[in-house]
């Protein structure tokens, strides 16, 4: 999708993925960081501090992974995990020559850019083969 394109009113070049923004307005939850503290100490019946920190130290992995699967479905952005199709993410895409027609992922088309197209490929065609002559 081109930039163009987008009439959604954020900054966004893809409209699959969460807004660009500044701020975590995206992300927030309702409910405050002491309280969510507060539920996993009760939960996991931990008394003292040594406790909670080799409790972290424990399920620091899970406890990211939790997180990361939670922001990404308040933020609805699963959608950005999956590679595009047909190449790696910000690579240029090369034309294999000046008739090659494909459109990679964000092409957009222009007046000027079909003319500058078009030009190539007629200049192209007056090229003459090469002949070799064995004797």
């Amino acid at each position: 999708m081109s930039w163009k394109k987008c009439y959604s009113g954020s900054n966004n070049l893809y409209l699959d993925h969460p807004p660009i923004m500044n701020d975590g307005r995206n992300f927030a939850t309702l409910r405050p960081d002491e309280q969510i503290n507060q539920d996993v100490l009760d939960e996991n019946k931990i008394m003292s501090s040594s406790a909670y920190r080799s409790f972290l130290m424990r399920n620091a992995d899970h406890m990211i992974t939790n997180n990361q699967i939670e922001a990404c479905s308040t933020a609805n952005c699963f959608r950005g995990f999956k590679k595009p199709e047909g190449g790696q993410p910000n690579q240029p895409y090369f034309y294999v020559s000046a008739f090659d027609n494909t459109k990679p992922f964000g092409y957009s088309d222009s007046d000027m850019k079909n003319v500058y197209l078009t030009r190539e490929q007629l200049q192209s065609r007056m090229v003459a083969p090469t002949l070799k002559i064995e004797k």
